[in-house]
């Protein structure tokens, strides 16, 4: 979305120098998402004992996050009120604008249930604000340019994963009772974290290179994310990520748009049917995996297939907490957390789904489920509009957690979910109007120049009839 003195904004960016426009770039809304949700993320993968047993790190980094949320959420509601008049054009009119978006309006929901289930149930704190944190950014989604986001992204995670790699240089952070990929190192590389939560940064880190390979940033920010993956030896991601680039290049392609084109006398694509159709059954499913025939399959499954070294966890999971667990509401993560100490020494069910449902009930579960479809389907129906790069990373990112989800927890904690739940929000349903031709050439406000920078590459003309 732009303001109506976006013309103007564009002159007096060209006007200043290099730092003072990089400045610009970073108390944007696009730049103060970036600082958050990066600082977020690190914050998150902190291993509070590795660090003296102390939390002025958490606490700093969580201070860092919830200003830039703040700002954000002050920012967007500056933006709306622009040119309005009245209360009504300045607050209420946005306001239902963004709760007519059913992604903005099922995000909303899920982070507010998630933060009162917390709180209520588990009494964590920690959990509650971060949910609050996420309900501030999503007041911005439709607010976000998603080009100069995912440049944002991009700087962002060159600098999470040069900090994430800062142990390796001094060879601590390494486990030596556990796997590695490559003889020569001393172990399975922790870091500041857990390996399985660097393999999904590092994993991420690739994805949102893909659309500026060709540039100094993309490569370096490759090099970097490969050797955190091959330090961390984790399976799931090497699984997990050859999937993601493969749809991101398939896409490219123009026979995909077949895939997407609504059908006859239907308003959806092939792909937006199964998105749907797939959606459904999860939801059958899960509502079915705590009865007796649910682990009774679950054991049949795991007899003929390996489906992980978890899959023993999951199995007894559900056979124990089967009396306590309520259906709706769930255990709670702390008393959750008590059963998989107990069954296998971790503090997880290793199964966002899993976990969601046992620690939040079906309510929860079925909220992410319902959140998590929707930001698929937006990403959809916008390649069905337009073959974007940010269209396509959306999406290559979507089923990258959602792989990855199959085994871990991770992809549902609120930062690394609105990575993409903004990312998918931004996109644009419609193919944009031609622009005038006096703006064509005039880079956009607030961008990092740079030349990874996916919007500075415009769509060539039309080739003229004659």
């Amino acid at each position: 979305m732009t303001s109506p003195s976006d013309g103007k904004v564009r002159r007096v960016m060209r006007s200043l120098p290099v730092p003072a426009r990089r400045l610009r770039a970073l108390v944007s809304i696009e730049g103060l998402l970036a600082v958050g949700l990066v600082t977020a993320l690190f914050v998150l993968s902190l291993e509070v004992e590795a660090l003296g047993g102390s939390t002025p790190y958490r606490n700093a980094g969580l201070a860092i996050t919830t200003v830039c949320a703040l700002a954000v959420a002050v920012r967007a509601a500056l933006v709306r009120a622009e040119g309005a008049a009245g209360i009504r054009g300045r607050y209420l009119a946005p306001l239902g604008r963004l709760l007519r978006d059913p992604l903005a309006l099922s995000a909303g929901v899920y982070f507010a249930y998630s933060g009162i289930h917390s709180l209520v149930v588990d009494r964590y704190v920690l959990a509650t604000g971060l949910a609050l944190i996420a309900l501030l950014l999503v007041s911005a989604m439709n607010q976000v340019d998603v080009s100069r986001l995912v440049v944002a992204l991009r700087w962002g995670f060159l600098a999470l994963l040069a900090l994430l790699l800062v142990p390796a240089l001094t060879s601590g952070g390494y486990d030596e009772t556990k796997r590695v990929w490559i003889d020569i190192l001393p172990g399975r590389y922790f870091g500041w974290s857990n390996p399985n939560a660097l393999a999904l940064l590092a994993g991420i880190g690739i994805l949102l290179a893909l659309p500026s390979l060709r540039s100094r940033v993309g490569a370096l920010l490759v090099l970097l994310s490969s050797i955190l993956l091959a330090l961390t030896a984790s399976y799931t991601t090497l699984i997990a990520l050859p999937v993601a680039i493969v749809v991101f290049y398939v896409f490219a392609h123009p026979k995909s748009a077949l895939l997407l084109k609504p059908l006859p006398r239907v308003k959806v694509g092939l792909l937006q049917g199964v998105t749907l159709l797939v959606a459904a059954a999860i939801l059958v499913g899960t509502a079915q995996i705590g009865t007796a025939w649910g682990i009774r399959l679950l054991d049949d499954l795991q007899d003929r297939l390996l489906l992980s070294n978890r899959s023993a966890l999951w199995s007894d999971l559900l056979t124990q907490t089967r009396d306590e667990h309520t259906f709706l509401t769930g255990l709670g993560s702390m008393r959750l957390g008590e059963y998989t100490m107990e069954i296998l020494g971790v503090q997880t069910a290793h199964s966002t789904l899993l976990q969601s449902y046992l620690a939040g009930g079906f309510l929860m579960a079925a909220l992410l489920i319902i959140t998590a479809t929707v930001a698929v389907f937006r990403t959809l129906q916008s390649l069905s509009a337009t073959r974007s790069l940010p269209g396509r990373l959306a999406l290559a990112l979507a089923l990258y957690l959602c792989v990855v989800a199959l085994t871990s927890t991770q992809p549902a904690s609120p930062p690394v979910l609105l990575l993409v739940l903004l990312l998918a929000g931004a996109l644009p349903t419609r193919r944009p109007a031609p622009a005038p031709a006096a703006d064509t050439a005039a880079p956009s406000d607030d961008v990092v120049i740079e030349t990874d920078d996916v919007a500075s590459h415009p769509a060539k003309p039309p080739h003229s009839a004659g």
